[in-house]
């Protein structure tokens, strides 16, 4: 089983409604009138390849029909064996699968759904892979550390250095916006605070925190308890003490927050 992502933003409206209505992912990339990878450039080649392989081992594929629905993704089912069609509209030709039981996901409900792949018209959802399966049947994820995805990961972590006061405020957004640090903030006698989270440690990772290495700041690495290592200017923390830490109190907002993460319904009192 394969997990993905599909795009429905095409120039022309009515191939946009048409998917939306017959609940049908609609691709177009050079106007020709084949489904063999080969005979298109790179980007139209990539979205076949992996369509292809979608029909042939069978998906739970999220299908984004933003121009008509802005709400949530529609998750469903290509069936191991189906087939690629072609379709002629407006002098143009599509490349088209079937999708079925489709069900709806809110991104009120499922904020994950928000973490997209960027600039993908079909794709594999690394980020998401099996968690899909939960959010199609509506079921919680279990309780633990690799339930998580990257960007949760950061967020407990950024609220595991305020609870312990070692941040007493943020400098920059967490995560994407800066490109070589996770979380930044300022801590004890204004001292700059900066810290790298990751389910491995990676040399990369390493360097990149080092850059900010100076006697008023502190660093931090958040890694798994195996990947722990000496270095004089950087404090390691273990990311499942943290999430033990936050997870311990069930009545404590921290859980409340790592539950809603998980897709987990609150327990009515």
């Amino acid at each position: 089983m394969e997990y993905g992502y599909g795009l429905q933003k095409l120039d022309e409206e009515i191939v946009n409604r048409k998917a939306y209505d017959q609940k049908k992912l609609f691709i177009h990339f050079q106007n020709l009138e084949s489904i063999n990878p080969e005979d298109y450039n790179t980007p139209g080649k990539s979205a076949l390849t992996t369509l292809q392989v979608f029909c042939q081992n069978g998906a739970l594929i999220a299908l984004d029909y933003s121009t008509i629905d802005k709400t949530g993704l529609y998750l469903g089912k290509i069936e191991s064996g189906t087939i690629i069609e072609i379709e002629k509209i407006k002098e143009k030709w599509f490349k088209t699968v079937q999708v079925i039981k489709l069900r709806k996901r809110t991104y009120f409900d499922y904020p994950l759904l928000n973490i997209k792949p960027i600039k993908q018209t079909v794709c594999r959802w690394r980020i998401l892979d099996k968690r899909l399966d939960y959010i199609y049947e509506e079921k919680g994820l279990p309780m633990k550390l690799g339930s998580l995805v990257d960007k949760q990961l950061e967020v407990i972590c950024s609220e595991y250095m305020q609870m312990y006061k070692i941040i007493h405020a943020p400098i920059l957004k967490i995560g994407g916006s800066q490109s070589k640090i996770d979380i930044s903030g300022i801590g004890n006698n204004e001292r700059k605070v900066f810290a790298q989270v990751s389910f491995k440690v990676t040399k990369e990772k390493i360097e990149k925190l080092k850059i900010y290495d100076s006697p008023n700041s502190l660093l931090f690495y958040f890694g798994p308890e195996d990947g722990r290592f000496e270095d004089p200017s950087i404090n390691y923390i273990s990311i499942k003490e943290v999430f033990k830490t936050l997870t311990k109190y069930h009545s404590s907002s921290y859980y409340d927050m790592i539950r809603e993460m998980l897709l987990k319904p609150k327990k009515n009192n």
